[in-house]
């Protein structure tokens, strides 16, 4: 897994040197970014919001680990 949150966590420290706090769109469970996307129904009142896991790094472009760390292992 790649480091690019911790690194861009880091440069935006640095643009912004009174930040007490960097959020960014990270699940917590699997550390992978997504997106949310706003979905809106006309028979609904509110639009949903629907959050997509990213595959691969926005930032570098590595794959992110999406078997939770399982190795295949052939017996």
């Amino acid at each position: 897994m790649c480091d690019c949150e911790v690194r861009v966590k880091a440069e935006l420290q640095k643009l912004y040197t009174g930040a007490t706090d960097i959020l960014g769109q990270y699940e917590l469970l699997s550390g992978r970014s997504y997106m949310e996307y706003e979905i809106t129904m006309p028979e609904r009142k509110k639009p949903r919001t629907k959050m997509v896991l990213h595959s691969y790094c926005p930032h570098c472009g590595q794959k992110y680990d999406t078997d939770g760390g399982k190795k295949n292992e052939t017996t």
